[in-house]
């Protein structure tokens, strides 16, 4: 990059949210652990790291999360969120039968975890982690 440009990245930054924990805890407890046991979620390093990498390249670093609040709607809603990034490699790894015992299960663990409102809204806290870097 060219003195005086500017990257700027953002990435998703809920790996400790009650969403990923439980996705973690449903493939470490059943029958499917030993199949699940090297399956491994996008590494996400914490701001501390990218800082390290990034700052000796840069003349600025600046980095903030921000958390949103999704109001998610319909019937196992945080599921059908996390479906489509963070928990395939475990669906994936998984044949027809186990995939559809593992999903009840985790389906449980986050209805309990996010409970639909009496409006039919189920929140979502999410977080992003935002860098910007000026070289």
């Amino acid at each position: 990059m060219k003195k005086g440009g500017t990257f700027a990245f953002q990435v998703p930054h809920n790996m400790d949210a009650p969403s990923h924990a439980l996705m973690r805890a449903t493939a470490n407890e059943g029958p499917w652990a030993a199949k699940l046991k090297n399956v491994r979620e996008i590494a996400v390093l914490d701001p501390a790291g990218y800082y390290e990498i990034l700052a000796p390249h840069a003349q600025s670093v600046d980095i903030w999360e921000t958390e949103y609040l999704h109001v998610l709607r319909g019937d196992d809603a945080v599921y059908h969120w996390v479906s489509g990034t963070g928990l395939r490699p475990f669906v994936q790894a998984l044949d027809a039968a186990e995939r559809e015992h593992f999903i009840v299960a985790y389906k449980a663990k986050l209805n309990t975890a996010y409970p639909m409102r009496t409006d039919g809204a189920t929140l979502f806290p999410f977080k992003r982690m935002f860098v910007v870097v000026r070289v």
